[in-house]
């Protein structure tokens, strides 16, 4: 059994490695298309297909595989199984797996690779009563190489801020896809200037999915990192987008085009 109790699952990466029963399928999925990793309750692993950068990958698994700690209460689960992922020794992330959720409909657990490396997963499943038992690999965690991309995600739609302060979405918001940001800086002219020829200004896009913490993703202007790619957003989760955008220069000026304060909001599927 890969299952063992353990009071954190990353102290313990330093173990010897082992080994688990891994079957990939050999043909590549197309770039639309999620590659599945399945967690038997035999203890094997099934993954539809090599995992590659910027593919969504769907996380399977079977609940049967951890059944330490279970109970009911108030006719209902008062335990909950946990998955965890790790892109490259990056901070952890969470996914509801089985049992108990905070959510009535959660979300069907989709991890979208945004570099490629190493993928490390593991499970943990809890009760209220404070049991705990972990699939981890022996500690170890499951790991995955994620190759370069191939293809950059598919771009779903597009958002497009006129700049006669029109806003409009071509195309639907779809969860494991981007939105492209086509930004017309016209909207933002009270925060500029050059300083030795250059640009002394910028414009900073900013999006937030569901609450969570602002990303941001250069527009116009002085670019920090020299990035003048088209700005795209990755679409990780359905819900709420949030998007919004700020204006600064060298000598202190500040502008919003937030919507007054509200943001922008679109609906992801």
């Amino acid at each position: 059994m890969n299952t063992k109790l353990i009071p954190l699952a990353l102290l313990v990466a330093a173990l010897p490695a082992c080994d688990f029963d891994l079957t990939v399928d050999g043909l590549e999925a197309p770039a639309t298309d999620a590659v599945t990793i399945a967690f038997e309750a035999d203890w094997t692993i099934h993954q539809s297909g090599p995992l590659a950068q910027g593919k969504p990958t769907r996380i399977l698994y079977d609940a049967d595989r951890l059944t330490e700690c279970r109970g009911d209460q108030y006719g209902g689960p008062a335990w909950a199984i946990t998955g965890y992922f790790s892109l490259n020794g990056a901070p952890a992330e969470s996914f509801h797996v089985a049992g108990l959720s905070g959510s009535p409909s959660p979300d069907e657990p989709i991890i979208l690779l945004t570099h490629p490396g190493d993928l490390a997963i593991w499970f943990h499943n809890t009760n209220r009563w404070g049991c705990s038992a972990y699939d981890s690999n022996f500690g170890t965690n499951f790991h995955f190489p994620v190759g370069e991309a191939s293809t950059l995600p598919p771009t779903a739609a597009t958002l497009v801020f006129g700049a006669d302060w029109t806003v409009e979405q071509q195309g639907a918001l779809v969860r494991g896809t981007q939105a492209e940001v086509a930004y017309d800086p016209e909207r933002l002219t009270d925060c500029r200037g050059d300083a030795q020829g250059e640009p002394a200004w910028t414009i900073t896009g900013y999006y937030s999915l569901n609450g969570d913490e602002p990303h941001s993703f250069h527009v116009a202007g002085l670019s920090p990192t020299g990035d003048i790619a088209p700005p795209t957003i990755d679409l990780v989760h359905p819900g709420e987008l949030e998007v919004w955008f700020h204006n600064t220069n060298r000598w202190g000026c500040s502008a919003y085009d937030s919507d007054y304060g509200d943001n922008y909001r679109f609906s992801v599927d």
